[in-house]
């Protein structure tokens, strides 16, 4: 870069061709600026630990036997062991999927991977099962505390601010992502609740979506009537004149989901195979970037995908129609603590990437990481080619290969 910049002060009009030149290439092929195979640039920012750390712990995750025991290895180990002990051995299980228990650490986390060009995105844990003796509504208002609070939390991190709120802001959610301009993804669950979770969406997105998306659907592509779902509530959405955002994701529930079909004896709601799977996918994917497009700051996307040929089809699409990396309308989204050679070369080229993680402290969180690796075990055993990378960057840092 800084000989671009030499050559621009001493013959102005051939830098300025060549920059030209070079700007039209990455536009008719701007994936091929993102290699998804290069260990000393994907992990240039981590420490040979967190290498360390993380090689063990994915090997570990992509192990059918601790997928399937997990939530009772964990609660079983806290009887045998007590809850602080638990916690002190499985730290670097917690902290390889969350960046932090409390706010300073999460604000860290988050002031250093933003220098890296990536944000966070919280996801909050909330309970869908009744305990014994709770009504419904104890469960909600549950809920709701829950998620103003951690609202709040996600407010003062990605702002880097430090100042408490006062109750009075957080009377509801709505208003308050309002308010504070706070953008919220309402992820889809079961085939079985999503109508519900749709309708009350769609009423948030009416009320609150006036300007720009505040409030966003979540579409889970595996799902057989994905196209025809987003279609009708496109259609509300525009019948109404508001803004809306979607953030695109295959699924998690499949094996749960599959398991109550065989057991209600009715048809899967979820498509036969990954590929077919894939295909809605990226038919959605094309489909919302040229509503982006023709709709400007009225829609926005997010690329939830681990998935690298749906990524740089998004990355084509998004320069065949002339849409900017960064502005705010075309996001892309992974899981925080993998996949890190898709995050950090597509934020290295300037699109703009979010890593989700969880909220809450770790007692609650391993829990939630132990049913999470279970619903989607596919993203465990998907981080072949991460660990590969991982093994060759501690290799050439180890000076055992000759790169």
């Amino acid at each position: 870069m800084l000989l671009g910049v030499r050559s621009s002060a001493r013959h102005g009009r051939p830098a300025r061709h060549l920059r030209l030149l070079q700007a039209a290439a990455a536009q008719l092929e701007p994936d091929s600026e993102l290699d998804f195979s290069d260990p000393r640039q994907v992990f240039d920012k981590k420490s040979t630990p967190e290498l360390v750390r993380s090689l063990a712990v994915l090997k570990l995750c992509s192990q059918d036997w601790f997928v399937d025991n997990a939530l009772p290895i964990l609660r079983g180990s806290e009887r045998l062991l007590g809850r602080r002990l638990l916690l002190a051995l499985a730290r670097p299980l917690y902290s390889q999927f969350v960046p932090g228990t409390c706010e300073a650490d999460l604000a860290q986390a988050a002031a250093r991977l933003r220098r890296t060009g990536v944000r966070l995105v919280f996801a909050h844990m909330l309970e869908d099962d009744l305990r014994e003796g709770q009504t419904l509504s104890a469960l909600l208002d549950d809920n709701l505390a829950l998620t103003l609070h951690q609202f709040g939390m996600a407010t003062r991190v990605t702002a880097g601010e430090d100042t408490p709120l006062h109750p009075a802001q957080a009377d509801r959610s709505g208003e308050f992502c309002e308010r504070h301009g706070l953008r919220t993804m309402v992820d889809g669950e079961y085939s079985y609740t999503n109508p519900a979770i749709g309708l009350l969406t769609l009423a948030l997105a009416a009320n609150f979506n006036t300007q720009s998306p505040l409030i966003w659907g979540t579409t889970q592509c595996y799902l057989r009537d994905a196209e025809q779902t987003l279609t009708k509530h496109l259609s509300m959405v525009d019948s109404l004149g508001v803004s809306y955002g979607v953030k695109l994701v295959r699924g998690a529930y499949l094996e749960k989901e599959v398991t109550r079909a065989l057991k209600l004896g009715i048809p899967r709601p979820i498509h036969d195979t990954y590929q077919a799977t894939s295909d809605m996918y990226n038919s959605q994917v094309e489909r919302m970037l040229g509503r982006v497009a023709a709709l400007g700051d009225r829609s926005a996307v997010m690329v939830a995908s681990h998935n690298e040929n749906s990524v740089r089809l998004a990355v084509r699409l998004m320069a065949q129609l002339g849409l900017p990396r960064d502005d705010g309308r075309v996001l892309f989204g992974q899981t925080y603590g993998v996949y890190e050679q898709v995050s950090t070369p597509l934020a290295s080229a300037g699109y703009a990437v979010y890593k989700s993680t969880p909220l809450g402290d770790i007692s609650s969180i391993l829990p939630y990481l132990a049913r999470r690796a279970a619903e989607n075990r596919t993203v465990a055993r998907g981080t072949r080619s991460e660990r590969r990378l991982l093994a060759a960057e501690l290799c050439r840092r180890l000076g055992l290969t000759g790169s």
